[in-house]
């Protein structure tokens, strides 16, 4: 089955259309594009990863001051929750980037 794209005078091109609809098709449009390189998505994505460790560093500190005012212990929780949160951000740094350049070798940036 094919459907026509025409003006009223000549048929600009014939496209089939597939049993499954319009999900199909997109999916087929998908893959004979290529794949651009999107420098403001890639910096949005790697300020991200900073944005990230800084609020889990903050969280951590805020958390850890809380606690010591609460429990009279001095700087002892407010330490232990930064190290939380850096060592929560750096790994999450390190799964992210991971996931990042699987991405961009599957779109055939190096």
């Amino acid at each position: 089955m094919t459907y026509d794209f025409a003006w009223p005078d000549k048929v600009l091109y014939t496209r089939p259309v597939m049993e499954s609809g319009c999900v199909a098709q997109r999916a087929m449009e998908e893959e004979k594009e290529p794949q651009r390189f999107k420098p403001w998505k890639e910096l949005a994505n790697y300020g991200a990863l900073s944005l990230n460790l800084a609020m889990l560093m903050l969280g951590g500190y805020f958390l850890g001051q809380s606690l010591d005012k609460r429990f009279h212990t001095g700087p002892r929780w407010m330490l232990i929750g930064t190290f939380v949160g850096m060592v929560l951000g750096l790994y999450t740094i390190v799964e992210i980037s991971i996931r990042l350049s699987k991405t961009g070798k599957k779109n055939g940036r190096k």
